[in-house]
């Protein structure tokens, strides 16, 4: 028995596939409350296309991060950067449906 489903495209009702294993997204704080911001965060995680409707999203991010000020943190991200394999994102504080 499959223990597995890929994801799913709500728009398409298509499973998506992945398109890029390791990429970087960087954590920068909160959207609607900038005095909880902390250190950047760098996790690692997958991203993956919806070949429907082009949709894309990032999944499967690693138990490991890598917080600013660590040592090499700097040049992880430069290097991320220049392969273009970086997200960069922020949190919101109260996210109600």
């Amino acid at each position: 028995m499959c223990t597995y489903h890929e994801p799913v495209c709500v728009e398409c009702g298509i499973s998506m596939r992945c398109q890029k294993n390791g990429v970087r997204v960087v954590d920068h704080g909160y959207a609607d409350e900038p005095s909880l911001d902390g250190p950047l965060t760098m996790w690692g995680a997958d991203k993956w296309i919806c070949h429907g409707c082009s949709k894309e999203i990032i999944i499967g991010f690693s138990k490991g991060y890598q917080t600013e000020g660590e040592k090499d943190f700097a040049k992880n991200l430069a290097f991320a950067e220049m392969e273009g394999i970086v997200h960069h994102t922020k949190y919101v504080k109260d996210l109600r449906f």
